[in-house]
């Protein structure tokens, strides 16, 4: 009949006291138990569905994460981690995390930090878009502060970077903070910093490059956690490109009363956070806008492609977003891309599941036949519209 091996659950989280886990394994015969990290302890062998017991020690420091190694000699193998909380919960904040430096001149810069962590537990480096120089050079931590050196801009245009502080949270999972770092050109001019209404307007159903330096300031309202931020795109009948939502961003003007879509190069670019005010470097990336049929002049929504984490100079995290509540029938083009509260609504169903369609052919199974279901919502006016989910 073979060999079976199998953990069920390979990630543990555990509080900072000393205590003991129990960790479920499934096998057809004995395995082997192995980890290198000392403040944990477990039984050499176990075998069947007993699974085993993990003991630690007490953690008086930051968090820590110890590998465990279950294996059938020569047959298989699986991975297990055991992620120990700290009596020390990591505090790391840069005091001044927006820099802007002058342009016709090189020099050096320093940013305080505010933090309980040692220099050895955070790891500093300087990112930059790609193909570009590195002008940042000489990224030192030192106590509570990081220093740097900057070179002359030789363009007139303005060019960002950042340097993120490297970290692991009180979970034992990666966490980064960001300094975001703007230079302007040669000549020390300021970027001009647009509106999303002037985006809109600036924007056709041709896609541009945009040449100018712009600056988007805006606050993000959308949550890439959802997985339905984006329309993940049907390639063909079995292959989906589920990167979409991941790469989606919906950032409103302050006010609430117009939105934009970025569209950032890969998942990994796309680090905004829900309701951060943030200012983007917008030159290189495509400006498109969609029309309507009737031929209306000025394009009813816009997005912009290409966007990429070291295009952002500027974040305040957490900013209040203003309050819009409205009935269905009162939506309208300008409320694309922002946050409204749809008053005095429920979901159409007859009666069976929410989404009736086979479970295994959605997003959840990764098997890429079905992306979307858009379900029927109505309102006590008895206006309708349609959620368009990517059934995550």
């Amino acid at each position: 009949g073979g060999v079976a091996l199998g953990a069920l659950k390979s990630d543990y989280i555990v509080d900072s006291a000393q205590g003991s886990v129990h960790v479920d394994v499934v096998s057809t015969t004995s395995y082997d138990i192995t980890s290198a990290a000392y403040w944990i302890s477990t039984p050499a062998t176990a075998s069947g569905r007993n699974g085993f017991d993990v003991t630690y020690q007490a953690n008086e420091g930051v968090a820590r994460v110890a590998t465990i190694y279950v294996s059938i000699p020569g047959e298989l193998i699986d991975t297990l981690y055991i992620r120990q909380k700290g009596a020390l919960v990591p505090e790391l904040e840069a005091l001044s995390p927006n820099v802007s430096l002058n342009g016709s001149s090189s020099g050096e810069e320093t940013v305080v930090l505010s933090t309980n962590l040692r220099d050895d537990e955070i790891v500093a480096h300087a990112e930059f878009a790609s193909g570009v120089d590195s002008w940042i050079t000489d990224v030192k931590l030192e106590g509570s502060r990081i220093d740097f050196s900057y070179k002359a801009n030789p363009d007139t245009h303005i060019r960002t970077a950042r340097i993120c502080l490297d970290y692991v949270d009180e979970n034992g999972a990666d966490a980064c903070e960001v300094i975001y770092i703007s230079q302007k050109g040669s000549d020390n001019q300021n970027a001009t910093v647009v509106s999303v209404s002037e985006l809109r307007s600036a924007s056709s159903a041709t896609p541009t490059v945009i040449e100018e330096d712009w600056i988007l300031e805006g606050v993000v309202v959308s949550n890439k956690d959802s997985g339905n931020m984006g329309d993940n795109t049907q390639l063909s009948l079995i292959g989906i490109d589920y990167s979409v939502s991941q790469r989606t961003v919906y950032v409103q003007s302050q006010d609430g009363t117009c939105g934009i879509m970025l569209l950032t190069q890969t998942a990994q670019d796309n680090d905004f956070k829900q309701f951060d005010k943030v200012r983007i470097a917008l030159r290189g990336r495509t400006l498109c806008g969609a029309t309507v049929l009737d031929a209306q002049k000025e394009p009813y929504y816009c997005w912009i492609e290409g966007i990429k984490a070291t295009d952002g100079i500027m974040v305040q995290p957490g900013v209040q977003v203003p309050v819009k509540e409205k009935y269905i029938s009162e939506l309208t083009d300008d409320d694309i891309f922002t946050y409204v509260t749809l008053k005095d609504c429920e979901l159409s169903v007859r009666k069976g599941s929410l989404t009736p369609i086979n479970e295994k052919m959605t997003n959840a199974s990764s098997v890429n036949k079905i992306s979307k279901y858009a379900l029927s919502l109505h309102d006590k006016q008895g206006s309708s519209i349609y959620i368009y989910t990517n059934t995550t």
